[in-house]
């Protein structure tokens, strides 16, 4: 449900975004921001990523690093799905995660909910466009439409505040737990799932598939791109929630660590 904070009857606030998309205490959001209610973005969020997965694996240029891990293991023991091996790799990354941190949490317990859920989402999404044509004009643009739903979604997860995917939680909760630079976590364990991924393919699957160009660019581009889309999100989207409306009234230090860590 989407209105605007002049049908609302909210005001704007005091924080906005500078020229350059930092945040700034000094200008003002724009007067006619649209309200967008949790409660709706959360679930579009997931069906935007599972698409924009679905999408990316169709094009065959390599999926994102994030999945690529559970995709070769997909391939290479074909017992289980794609989307089933997804939040099977989750889930172990979270019971990984409660190990090391020795704090269980019920926010880990809801991010494998989410991967279950994206599991199932995929393995629909995935028999769907399966009959689709091929050609490379036409898997170009699958990947275009892949990588541009996936940087949305992923943005519009972080602009909710809501319990994050299991990756994204792995990575953020090591790296406080260490007190190591979220973007030092990030590339480390970005370079062991390609690197288990490959060996997989090594292995078991014995052919190059899944990692290829499409892969790098993704690693190199989907934060710029994250940052994108969130900034723009910030200046026209204000986030409301029907069940819990106090939480979501957040002072602009909230909305500049959205824009850091989206671009980390």
């Amino acid at each position: 449900m989407l209105v605007t904070e002049e049908e609302t009857g909210e005001g704007s606030g005091a924080a906005g975004l500078s020229a350059d998309g930092s945040v700034s205490s000094d200008l003002p959001l724009p007067d006619r921001r649209w309200v967008a209610y949790v409660e709706f973005l959360y679930p579009l969020a997931l069906l935007l990523i599972s698409l924009g997965v679905t999408f990316m694996v169709r094009a065959g240029f390599g999926i994102s690093v994030a999945s690529s891990v559970a995709y070769i293991a997909s391939l290479a023991f074909p017992a289980f799905s794609f989307g089933t091996w997804s939040y099977l790799v989750m889930g172990l990354l979270m019971l990984a995660l409660t190990l090391v941190t020795r704090k269980p949490r019920i926010g880990v317990l809801l991010s494998f909910g989410v991967s279950v859920v994206f599991g199932v989402l995929v393995d629909r999404f995935s028999a769907w466009v399966a009959p689709w044509p091929d050609g490379i004009p036409i898997q170009l643009l699958y990947y275009a439409v892949g990588i541009t739903l996936l940087t949305v979604g992923i943005a519009v997860f972080i602009d909710t505040g809501l319990p994050p995917n299991p990756y994204e939680r792995f990575v953020s909760d090591l790296s406080r737990h260490f007190g190591i630079p979220f973007r030092k976590v990030k590339t480390v364990y970005d370079l062991a799932s390609v690197a288990t991924a490959s060996l997989l393919l090594l292995l078991f699957v014995r052919r190059l598939v899944g990692i290829g160009p499409g892969t790098v660019f993704a690693a190199l581009a989907n934060g710029t791109l994250i940052g994108f889309w969130l900034r723009l999100l910030v200046r026209r989207v204000s986030v409301r929630s029907l069940l819990f409306p106090a939480r979501y009234v957040r002072p602009v230090h909230a909305l500049a660590r959205q824009v850091e860590t989206a671009n980390k």
